[in-house]
């Protein structure tokens, strides 16, 4: 265990989920609340010094995660800890590179679903190697796409388009 982290009892919730931030916009706390109102309990783990949305306050659990790099090892103990202890069944990673590429170290070996989030076109190649270690994984299991544009140019760069889906943001959870 890692400070400020207690081991949980897993009540009856229908799925375990954890999400992976650096920071969080209006539509994505949203999300968050609504599918903790659908019976899910969800973990949020995100920066010590960023504040917890308003509307999140109470309704989710929160543990420090401080990500570095890319590859952070403390980064990547503390999900894979969090991950084991929690019991989670999903790993959500919302926007940005650091969370994705932790996330995916952290839960090697173990039978937890991915799932990401990406919200830009292009800046992803199947030539660059940082992007296997992203959006171009084989290990994730789904890739929330914005727009069918980004669907579309995650196709493109080599992401099998049986692992994209396009939901939109601010849309029922």
């Amino acid at each position: 265990m890692f400070s400020g982290q207690k081991k949980l009892e897993v009540q009856d919730f229908d799925v375990n989920i954890l999400f992976i931030v650096e920071e969080l916009d209006r539509p994505e706390a949203h999300l968050i609340s609504g599918i903790v109102h659908l019976g899910h309990h969800v973990i949020l783990m995100m920066p010590a010094k960023k504040n917890t949305p308003p509307i999140l306050e109470g309704a989710v659990e929160r543990f420090p995660v401080r990500l570095d790099g890319r590859i952070d090892r403390e980064g990547i103990r503390s999900i894979r800890h969090t991950v084991q202890d929690c019991d989670i069944d999903i790993v959500h990673c919302l926007r940005n590179n650091r969370p994705v590429s932790n996330a995916l170290m952290a839960v090697r070996g173990l039978s937890v679903k991915i799932v990401c989030y990406r919200g830009t076109v292009g800046n992803i190649s199947r030539w660059n190697p940082g992007d296997w270690m992203t959006y171009l994984s084989h290990r994730l299991d789904r890739i929330i796409c914005v727009s069918n544009g980004v669907k579309r140019s995650l196709a493109e760069a080599g992401t099998k388009p049986s692992k994209l889906v396009t939901i939109y943001k601010g849309h029922d959870p």
